[in-house]
């Protein structure tokens, strides 16, 4: 029920251009609800496969902070342009995540320890949240937060996960349950060499696509806890 919840929200989304953006969110978000339902027996990773995830997991651990900016692509089938949107990303250990879109409709959210907040057009006027309050958007942000850390463990819990042999550091992953298989085709995620996320591309059944590719990222640097405040 709640899957299918997260889905009309999604549907929802694609029929009014101002909140496009967020269909990444709104999608990420569904499938941490798929996640939260007992998964089916999965397949043990190949040899190449298990080590690049190795390698991949190393890099990662080793990421405290993360600052960048991204660029959005969603392709809509009743769109006959694809929707470009430009934001930045912030993460920090153990939780802490700002995802904001700056262009061309601004709206975002900040979370921490339980509790953030979430604004459209005017950032000055953000709405607080809490995992306990507003499950979805808590589920959003934790949800972000595990593909940022790769977590390994959760992903392969509902992915069956392929290196790609034509391209360095680059995972297809394809859906285990018919459920999500309903909603998503495969989700493609290339890193750089030092373990953050470069480029995700989201192929839903529909038709549509979501293509979030970072940039100008900074690994490790310095980011003040009042970023996620």
């Amino acid at each position: 029920m709640r899957f299918l919840m997260c889905r009309s929200i999604a549907a929802a989304v694609r029929q009014a251009p101002p909140p496009l953006p967020f269909r990444t969110l709104l999608f990420c978000a569904a499938l941490f609800f798929s996640l939260l339902r007992p998964a089916p027996p999965g397949f043990a990773a190949d040899g190449d496969t298990d080590a690049a995830l190795r390698r991949i997991r190393t890099l990662t651990s080793s990421i405290n902070t993360l600052r960048c900016s991204f660029t959005q692509t969603t392709a809509v089938p009743m769109f006959t342009e694809p929707v470009v949107s430009e934001g930045r990303l912030f993460f920090k250990k153990p939780d802490s995540l700002l995802w904001e879109y700056t262009a061309p409709y601004p709206q975002g959210l900040v979370f921490s320890g339980g509790k953030g907040f979430r604004w459209e057009d005017d950032k000055n006027r953000r709405k607080p949240f809490t995992t306990s309050g507003d499950p979805v958007a808590g589920l959003i942000a934790s949800q972000m937060s595990a593909w940022i850390r790769f977590d390994r463990d959760l992903i392969e819990s509902r992915y069956v996960i392929r290196a790609d042999d034509r391209e360095a550091l680059t995972f297809e992953l394809t859906p285990k349950s018919a459920e999500l298989r309903s909603v998503l085709v495969s989700l493609r995620i290339t890193f750089a060499d030092n373990g953050a996320a470069r480029s995700v591309l989201l192929r839903e059944r529909a038709g549509g696509s979501t293509l979030v590719r970072l940039h100008d990222m900074v690994v490790n640097g310095l980011l003040e806890d009042r970023e996620f405040r």
